[in-house]
């Protein structure tokens, strides 16, 4: 994937549907320096996605959609810096939040749909060892279900 993707410098949104790939697609899909919107629907088997430092310099938008092995998410500090709204959906093995959401200072918009209740009970502001501090600058941070088309849930 990595050898055509750099010939697409001029792509500014890209989503991915159904292509179930095995190798993360961050590594190949940072180099792509005009993209704005990137989203992920059942595009992604594996455990572990890792944006590194550096990567999406440009990025706004991140949606990730039902990566059903998907475990763990991580956001390097220095990639994405201008990322302003991340919606998680239906990741439903994911256990926490992003590593290293908290460096991300521009975040407006923290969206968690249909995830596990063990996954919100990480964001419990009275659990010891919880998330929340990790998100707790994000101005507006949303969890709820997105079924049938409706959005129903809150605000933390």
């Amino acid at each position: 994937m990595r050898g055509w993707i750099s010939s697409l410098h001029s792509l500014v949104k890209l989503r991915l549907r159904w292509s179930r790939l095995r190798d993360d697609p961050l590594e190949a899909l940072a180099m792509l320096t005009n993209l704005v919107e990137l989203r992920l629907v059942e595009a992604y088997d594996g455990q572990t996605l890792c944006c590194k430092s550096g990567g999406f310099q440009r990025l706004k938008v991140l949606r990730l959609d039902k990566l059903e092995g998907l475990r763990l998410l991580r956001l390097e500090e220095g990639a994405m810096p201008k990322l302003e709204e991340l919606i998680v959906m239906r990741c439903n093995l994911l256990e926490r939040v992003p590593s290293g959401i908290e460096h991300h200072t521009n975040l407006k918009s923290l969206y968690f749909f249909d995830m596990p209740t063990d996954f919100f009970m990480t964001l419990k502001l009275d659990r010891e060892g919880g998330d929340y501090w990790k998100i707790a600058h994000i101005p507006e941070v949303y969890m709820g279900s997105a079924k049938d088309g409706r959005v129903s849930g809150r605000f933390l």
